[in-house]
């Protein structure tokens, strides 16, 4: 393994008050060797909390394993996700299976051996409801994850 990052930040909690804010900035940049593959991982980013969203103000993340698969993601919107969204979208009661942006815009690079592409996700604009849009090769599609995802 080679490589290593940087990750640095502040926060503040105010137990009183039950108030907390907060924000980090992070680089990383590993390549390491598994048997024959070689696997290569590189982040920067900048990202903010508090008692009411979590903001992914800017990422830009690169993974390749070998030669013929990597992934490319960066955000072109900052994305943000609302903590109310959870209690209110989730299947249980103030249980969340993961964090579904609520407005934001990213895009996402890939290629799988002889499949690649370009695609753009926007999150929406700032509603709880779990809907996405995808645009790819000139076509949109809308995704409604409460309805087509949630079993």
């Amino acid at each position: 393994m080679n490589g290593g990052g940087i990750f640095e930040g502040q926060s503040e909690y105010d137990t009183a008050k039950q108030k907390f804010s907060g924000a980090y900035s992070y680089e990383d940049e590993t390549t390491y060797q598994y048997d024959t593959i070689t696997y290569y991982s590189k982040v920067n980013g900048s990202t903010l909390y508090n008692e009411e969203k979590y903001v992914v103000e800017f990422n830009e993340s690169e993974y390749k394993y070998g030669s013929d698969y990597f992934y490319k993601s960066k955000v072109l919107i900052p994305l943000v996700s609302k903590y109310s969204c959870y209690q209110q979208n989730s299947l249980l009661e103030n249980f969340c299976f993961f964090w579904v942006y609520v407005s934001g815009r990213e895009r996402i690079e890939y290629k799988n051996g002889d499949v690649e592409g370009v695609f753009e996700i926007d999150y929406g604009n700032g509603e709880c409801d779990n809907i996405v849009t995808i645009y790819e090769d000139g076509k949109k599609t809308v995704v409604d994850l409460n309805s087509n995802y949630w079993y």
